[in-house]
């Protein structure tokens, strides 16, 4: 067996909304997005065979 995903979990204070000052969810996502348009994600990731692809999740904030 082998992973071909990730799911990271952000709490939801790091949500995309626009109702924090503080933007970090966003931010990962944008480096997500360089990383699969330079090939370091998705199919065939790093030159490889492989395939990798990457999840954010948002919780609710409730913990």
């Amino acid at each position: 067996m082998c992973a071909m995903g990730s799911i990271l979990f952000l709490g939801g204070w790091l949500s995309p909304i626009d109702l924090f000052p503080f933007n970090e969810g966003q931010r990962l996502q944008t480096a997500i997005d360089e990383a699969y348009k330079d090939g370091l994600l998705g199919k065939n990731s790093a030159g490889t065979d492989w395939e990798l692809d990457i999840y954010i999740h948002y919780g609710a904030g409730a913990y």
